[in-house]
């Protein structure tokens, strides 16, 4: 057996149970089969995850219309990268030749199964991460409709035992009620995915108000929690829905990278001084938005009260 299948079948039977004897870097990339199907909200909560808990990382956003993990983050943290144009990948695979990390996120857009396969094809993408040292991860994420299932069962057709598979059951979609997921629950491909080491979990339902409140700032969770616009009520959700996300990626921890060593205090000194310069630019810009909000909001009654004059 040569060395790379010996590698192969290793991170296979050692996945997700916390031995690193021969644990490669990690891949993670986050797909979805439509806008709104919750995917970039899994990858935020991911990425938080990863800064909080000082794990040297490099995020990825290839959605271009909508970089919400970019946006929600810094740019130092996170690279907007249009993997689909030629050429688009480049720049990635050369920071990983050049600046290798050993936990890596892509956040994917809206619909893009079928052209991923095209764009791997291409140009062997999973065989040249490989030869990086990274193994690959996809983390789908599902609602209830059939597009969901479509896209996933396209992606282990063309990926097979190349890459590990976690699939996320968005609770938004559900009601709180798993059984819901019928369409994925009843696909006989669940089987086999299953069965070669496939994880499910699911994610929480985070009530739209919250959710409005971060996306207003673009900040991510744990800054949320510091902000000085976040209400107890914001505050309480976020921490129940943090505890929740936490406890429920854990199930894989080998697949998702939460297993790679954290960096020392002095390594991760760079990133907390991006990540607190991010949060205080926030800040000014909340307070300048809700000073504007204010002034809005004054010059409307004003013009009401107006209105109300003349009429009388």
């Amino acid at each position: 057996m040569s060395q790379k299948n010996k590698n192969h079948n290793c991170d296979k039977h050692e996945a997700n149970h916390g031995n690193t004897a021969c644990q490669k870097k990690r891949f993670v990339i986050v797909t979805g089969d439509k806008g709104g199907v919750g995917k970039s909200t899994f990858a935020r909560g991911l990425f938080d995850y990863y800064i909080k808990n000082k794990l040297p990382c490099i995020g990825y956003d290839a959605d271009t219309r909508n970089p919400q993990l970019e946006r929600h983050f810094a740019s130092e943290l996170v690279r907007c990268v249009n993997i689909f144009e030629r050429g688009g990948a480049d720049r990635l695979l050369t920071d990983l030749e050049e600046e290798p990390s050993p936990l890596v996120l892509l956040d994917m857009p809206a619909q893009s199964g079928g052209y991923f396969t095209k764009f791997e094809s291409e140009i062997s993408f999973f065989a040249l991460l490989d030869e990086l040292g990274y193994r690959v991860t996809m983390a789908s994420v599902l609602n209830r409709v059939v597009d969901s299932v479509n896209v996933l069962n396209v992606l282990h057709k063309y990926c097979g035992d190349r890459v590990d598979y976690v699939v996320v059951k968005n609770l938004f979609y559900s009601a709180d009620d798993t059984t819901r997921f019928e369409r994925y629950n009843e696909w006989e491909g669940r089987k086999k995915l299953i069965a070669a080491g496939a994880i499910e979990m699911e994610i929480k339902d985070l009530f739209y108000k919250t959710y409005d409140f971060l996306d207003a700032y673009s900040i991510s969770f744990s800054d949320a929690l510091e902000h000085e616009k976040t209400t107890i009520i914001i505050k309480g959700r976020i921490k129940s829905w943090l505890a929740e996300f936490e406890k429920n990626i854990k199930l894989a921890p080998e697949y998702l990278g939460l297993n790679t060593s954290p960096m020392s205090d002095e390594e991760y000194e760079p990133t907390k001084k991006i990540m607190l310069e991010t949060r205080e630019k926030k800040k000014e810009i909340a307070k300048i938005t809700f000073s504007e909000d204010v002034k809005e909001s004054q010059s409307q009654k004003a013009e009401e009260k107006s209105q109300e004059q003349q009429a009388a």
